[in-house]
């Protein structure tokens, strides 16, 4: 059986970080997906690999690396400016005192906070294994949502956008007009 694979981005400006969690992760031994790691030493490398894979299922994210405050920019970044709101976010500090979990998890809508310096292996499997599972399950609610949209708003017959479509645009559109075809 071949597995399918997803990505997850490590993004950290302390290299130590990247080869511990490289050696947890060849480890570690997912029944039902395999794991592509891509690679950040600061935010702005990992914006430039965000624009070109539009696909990662989670991103672990540093808090404090280029500034102190770089890792919550990019979650920002993410959530705000790429409006992607699939990844799947781990903040991960050594400064939990100065970032408080309750305020970090509501306010930057991520889905896990991991305190570095109480991270074991056992924890990370759970938390990328639950994030991946979430990253699937997000995809295929995005997956049939399109498909049920695409039958309500096509014509079956022509493949042409149907009354419903013409309304929804019609809607949008500034500027109005109509042009009626008797056949």
């Amino acid at each position: 059986m071949d597995l399918k694979s997803y990505k997850i981005l490590v993004v950290d400006d302390d290299v130590v970080i990247h080869q511990i969690t490289g050696f947890v992760l060849e480890d570690m031994n997912f029944l039902d997906f395999k794991l592509e790691v891509l690679t950040a030493y600061s935010a702005k490398e990992a914006k430039k690999i965000l624009k070109s894979n539009k696909d990662i299922a989670l991103a672990l994210v540093d808090i404090n690396m280029e500034t102190s405050s770089a890792g919550i920019e990019l979650v920002e970044y993410i959530r705000n400016e790429l409006k992607d709101t699939l990844i799947r976010l781990v903040l991960r500090t050594s400064e939990v005192e100065r970032y408080p979990a309750i305020e970090v998890i509501q306010k930057y809508d991520i889905n896990d906070y991991i305190d570095k310096a109480n991270v074991g292996k056992s924890r990370l499997f759970t938390t990328i294994r639950s994030c991946v599972k979430q990253y699937m399950q997000l995809i295929e609610l995005d997956t049939k949502f399109n498909e049920t949209y695409k039958r309500l708003t096509t014509n079956p017959v022509t493949l042409l956008p149907n009354r419903i479509k013409f309304y929804e645009n019609s809607i949008t559109e500034d500027k109005k007009t109509l042009v009626l075809i008797d056949i």
